[in-house]
């Protein structure tokens, strides 16, 4: 019969720096599984911006709605740590969610909207895109309103990293800057499309 083992103090101190090492390992672990993925966005209150003129359109079947960027901001603020393939524009990130602003313009059910810029650029976001990376319609930049020199004032912003991009090479046409206006999409891409159009 083999003699039971009895933890004594040497014992302990014997094992404790393998425990620590062990515990570090899986705190090692679940940070890298963490930074594996983009964070979502996540609310976040700023001081409210003053009125101003209109900044987008959203054409849905009721008509056409203008907001302006505090319009925009009141149907609630979230916040997304963004790294981006492009240099100098990795940074903080707020703005509201594209599906709220689908859902009070009546187009939450729409399967796709195209996203319209200021330069005549556009690009078809699927709802399936809305649904699974939690996209943003960036109105701020670090805290402040995001000029037209700065991609602004609204710009559409993902929940991924730059290895999920590169992965997925057809999404870097739906991240639209200087965006002016969303409507229905006539046509749906694919879940794996080529790209939609060269910026």
């Amino acid at each position: 019969m083999t003699p039971i083992l009895t933890p004594t103090p040497t014992l302990w101190r014997s094992l404790l720096p393998t425990l620590v090492l062990g515990c570090l390992l899986l705190l090692a672990t679940a940070a890298v599984a963490v930074a594996a993925g983009a964070a979502r966005p996540q609310p976040v209150t700023l001081p409210p911006l003053p009125p101003g003129p209109p900044v987008l359109t959203v054409a849905a079947e009721g008509g056409a709605r203008a907001f302006s960027v505090a319009e925009l901001e009141a149907l609630g603020l979230h916040a997304l740590e963004v790294d981006l393939l492009w240099q100098g524009e990795s940074d903080s990130y707020q703005g509201v969610l594209l599906a709220d602003v689908l859902r009070v313009t009546g187009l939450a059910a729409a399967e796709a909207v195209e996203v319209e810029a200021l330069d005549g650029y556009r690009a078809v976001i699927p709802r399936a895109d809305i649904e699974a990376w939690s996209v943003l319609l960036a109105t701020r930049r670090a805290g402040r309103p995001m000029s037209v020199r700065e991609k602004g004032p609204l710009r559409i912003l993902y929940a991924m990293t730059p290895e999920q991009l590169l992965a997925a090479p057809q999404m870097d046409t739906r991240w639209v800057w200087m965006v002016r206006a969303i409507r229905p999409a006539t046509t749906v891409p694919a879940m794996a499309p080529g790209k939609e159009a060269e910026r």
